[in-house]
């Protein structure tokens, strides 16, 4: 009697299911993703999504074959293309943040002086310090500002205050790591555009995110995934039509 049922036996001998599994061991074996260039990381990930998402719709349209409930062919076909779309989105999401902090920075709609910053970090321990400073001119000066955790109680933020003055302040966090979260609320006396936001991170192989390059990213993403579900359309439009010009 065979350990795995013969649906996935036959599964593990198809062509495609190999060259899946071989792409994937390289990777394991050549490659350190925290080490590339997240926009490698990108490319290589959506590859094998492209690859894993026509070899998922190729298995399906043979098994759909072997039934009498044709009807459900073009339901589950176009599930599994939205299933794959949504889930590369948030596959590439999660490669940007894993090894990396991610840096935000709100402004407050109401009132132009007030800033709001968060750090995400990665989910690997680092030492994140954070520099705040404005430049002194104009009787520009650091009013009012406030830190605190925005992870839940279990996973605090371990964070040490180093200066806090009225044209800078330095907050240094210890083995921060995912799922805890920081917040830094603001205010400038004196023209906003005088702050600076100077986090540094150590080690140094973990990156930080600022905010322009997050945005960038993440419109990166949904193109991503909106190629994939074209790619996934124009597989069922050339399935579709190939079956039509079979019939008599």
């Amino acid at each position: 009697m065979p350990v795995l049922p013969d649906w996935i036996l036959r599964i593990l001998d198809e062509p495609i299911t190999q060259l899946i599994a071989a792409i994937t061991a390289a990777l394991a074996y050549f490659l350190e993703l925290g080490a590339l260039p997240l926009d490698a990381r990108f490319l290589i990930i959506g590859a094998c999504l492209f690859i894993i998402y026509a070899g998922l719709l190729r298995q399906l349209w043979k098994w759909m074959a072997r039934t009498s409930r044709t009807v459900w062919v073009p339901v589950a076909s176009l599930l599994l293309t939205l299933g794959c779309c949504i889930l590369g989105i948030v596959v590439l999401h999660l490669t940007c943040t894993y090894h990396n902090i991610t840096f935000l920075m709100k402004s407050d709609p109401k009132d132009a002086h007030s800033t709001h910053l968060s750090f995400f970090p990665s989910r690997y321990p680092s030492k994140l310090r954070i520099e705040l400073a404005v430049l002194q001119r104009n009787g520009a000066r650091l009013g009012q500002h406030s830190t605190g955790d925005c992870g839940n109680a279990d996973h605090l933020v371990d964070m040490n205050t180093e200066a806090d003055g009225d044209f800078d302040a330095v907050y240094v966090l210890t083995n921060f790591v995912y799922p805890e979260c920081f917040n830094v609320s603001l205010r400038v006396v004196g023209p906003p555009d005088l702050l600076r936001v100077l986090p540094r991170v150590e080690p140094t192989t973990t990156r930080l995110i600022w905010p322009s390059e997050y945005s960038s990213y993440h419109l990166k993403f949904y193109i991503l995934g909106g190629l994939l579900c074209v790619f996934g359309l124009a597989l069922l439009y050339w399935r579709w039509w190939s079956l039509l010009k079979k019939l008599p």
